[in-house]
């Protein structure tokens, strides 16, 4: 079974579509998380492409998409379906 996380696990405990702007910490927030269902799935944790840190890198489409590749891998090793992704324009 797929753990959760607390709000309190995350910088921004609360973002909001079309209004937070999305930055590196979310997604370094999201690949700890990540990491830690992987670990606890049996997996090995992921090796991201690239280090985000504060004001050197810009969120990229290649970053939601090696999280939810990873993301994926997780729910298979728990024998569930991964979700079905949408991308909002």
């Amino acid at each position: 079974m797929l753990g959760t996380f607390p709000p309190s696990s995350f910088t921004d405990p609360t973002l909001i579509p079309g209004v937070t702007v999305i930055r590196g910490v979310h997604i370094n927030n999201l690949r700890a998380a990540v990491n830690t269902l992987q670990t606890d799935a049996g997996l090995l944790a992921s090796t991201w492409t690239d280090t985000l840190t504060a004001g050197s890198a810009r969120v990229r489409t290649a970053h939601i998409t090696e999280l939810r590749a990873a993301l994926n891998a997780v729910y298979t090793a728990c024998g569930q379906t991964p979700p079905a992704y949408t991308t909002p324009r």
